[in-house]
């Protein structure tokens, strides 16, 4: 562990998130360094000169004069973007559909844009992930690019970024003339840039610095966004029981999982088999049952639907790649709604939780001609689902969420008339 960039950071009373931010670089890569992984010259210096510190003050070896921390001679190993985020736990039940993505990707004539769609914590991050460092990937594209966008987009911290990856000093401060001088260095050298958690189509937009060799795929809760940014769309596939329980036990050990084999197999349906919060529990489970009689009260406390989308706060913890609940997730979602949707959403979410349902059989409880734009509204926020053509349906853990956090008087007072019957 570097304890003196820690102590540095520390005393400049700075978070690893605000500090990355200051840097130009992801949290991740903080995380990293303080645990004792050697910067790159280029992130040397910029530290050393941030906190008027020299490299051997920080634990480092000594900088060169003018060292730089690339030359362009575009290998992958300089290429291979260092935001890409750490795969914190073992990648389980998608290597089928990973593959899938990567035969597609590296196909002559395949789509430039590529979207991979689902529910909030399905996974999609995590394939990327993987297909970052995939094989195939690598032996496809010169180098990956990342960015993790969400709803607070910087565009020209991750253009910034790419470009110090290729060689350049620096990039020309407005965003349109740094697009273009990324696009002339690029040119025909095949890169794959991948874009976590796309909201807007300007988030794509802002990024498209890549030649005709180049393509992307995006992530995004948000169906109707995927079909109109690129040209093929492809669903996080569900996990099997047997997946889940993996994903679930991975860290825990044999004996306890044998003795709590139907508990937690009931704690995997109750949240739909959904991987953010199978991971979310197994990290509960692994840091808080030091005994049996801590793990029982753990698995009794997980029973506690409120207490699974909070279990980031149960645990107090914040590393890189667990920063927000289960709520805090569903939540960015569920604001973005239209008053008379987030109404829906509450409504409908209880009276079919636990079973699919069709526009019609929803329509004539309430008598409301209008569902048809609010189901549509849900599903392209991506907090409602086909499970068929014409069925819908609540995923668990949305159900929880609107019993919870979504007040009946904030529903009653965005409701028309015609919801309000009983």
């Amino acid at each position: 562990m570097n304890i003196f960039l820690r102590k540095a950071r520390l005393q400049a009373e700075l978070t690893q998130e605000e500090l990355a931010s200051e840097l130009g670089t992801t949290a991740v890569s903080i995380w990293r360094w303080e645990k004792g992984k050697v910067p790159s010259p280029f992130f040397r210096a910029a530290i050393c000169a941030y906190f008027h510190l020299s490299s051997t003050e920080l634990g480092w070896p000594s900088l060169r004069e003018g060292a730089r921390p690339l030359c362009r001679n575009f290998s992958l190993s300089s290429l291979l973007d260092p935001a890409i985020p750490l795969q914190p736990h073992q990648f389980v039940g998608q290597h089928l559909f990973l593959r899938q993505i990567e035969d597609l990707l590296c196909t002559v004539c395949g789509p430039q844009c590529v979207g991979l769609i689902g529910l909030v914590g399905c996974g999609k991050t995590a394939v990327m992930q993987q297909l970052s460092t995939a094989s195939t990937i690598q032996k496809k594209f010169i180098g990956v690019f990342w960015a993790s966008i969400g709803q607070k987009v910087r565009p020209m911290r991750h253009l910034q970024r790419w470009a110090r990856l290729l060689g350049l000093d620096s990039l020309p401060l407005s965003l349109s003339d740094a697009q273009d001088r990324l696009r002339a260095v690029i040119g025909r050298t095949p890169v794959l840039f991948v874009l976590d958690d796309v909201w807007t189509p300007a988030d794509l937009s802002s990024l498209l610095v890549g030649g005709p060799a180049c393509r992307y795929v995006l992530t995004t809760r948000q169906p109707g966004l995927a079909r109109q940014l690129c040209q093929h769309v492809m669903r996080v596939q569900d996990l099997t029981d047997d997946h889940a329980m993996d994903l679930l036990t991975g860290d825990l050990p044999k004996g306890t999982v044998r003795a709590y084999t139907q508990v937690l197999h009931q704690l995997i349906q109750s949240v739909g088999k959904l991987p953010l919060a199978l991971v979310l529990m197994r990290e509960y489970l692994r840091r808080e049952a030091q005994s049996p009689r801590q793990l029982r009260e753990a698995i009794a406390r997980l029973a506690n639907r409120n207490e699974r989308l909070e279990i980031p706060d149960i645990l107090q913890m914040e590393t890189p790649w667990q920063s927000r609940s289960l709520s805090a997730s569903i939540q960015q979602s569920e604001r973005r709604l239209s008053s008379p949707a987030r109404a829906a959403f509450r409504w409908l979410a209880q009276h079919f939780q636990d079973r699919p349902f069709t526009a019609s059989e929803a329509a004539a409880l309430v008598h409301h001609r209008w569902l048809h734009q609010e189901l549509d509204d849900l599903v392209d926020a991506g907090l409602l689902r086909w499970s068929t053509p014409s069925l819908y349906q609540f995923h668990p853990i949305l159900a929880e969420y609107t019993r919870q956090f979504i007040p009946k008087q904030r529903q009653e007072q965005a409701l028309p008339d015609p919801w309000l019957l009983p």
